[in-house]
């Protein structure tokens, strides 16, 4: 039986531990799939697989941002808190589901 979602996790989120603990509470129709690092700032990555993207890279052909994770978090002391950039986009397919964009 094919996976409901397949997912893709590039290097920086692999780094947050999203697929050891993610895969966890995504259940039995998630698949996640950390390959193709050799290859990671390469132009011919083939997504085509994919259900979705884990990744710092916030635009990839063919998928959407639906959520963003912040990340690299630094001290901003005129505001006394602490700051975030984002860090970590998830992406999906275009058309996924129910999805028209």
């Amino acid at each position: 039986e094919t996976p409901l979602l397949v997912v893709h996790v590039d290097v920086a989120a692999a780094m947050t531990g999203v697929s050891l603990f993610g895969q966890r509470a995504a259940g039995p129709n998630c698949s996640f799939v950390k390959a193709g690092y050799e290859e990671e700032h390469s132009a011919t990555n083939d997504f085509s697989r994919f259900t979705h993207l884990l990744s710092e890279t916030k635009a990839v052909e063919g998928f959407h941002i639906v959520a963003i994770a912040p990340g690299h978090p630094r001290l901003d002391w005129r505001r006394g808190r602490i700051a975030t950039e984002d860090g970590i986009y998830v992406l999906e397919r275009i058309g996924f589901g129910n999805d028209n964009n």
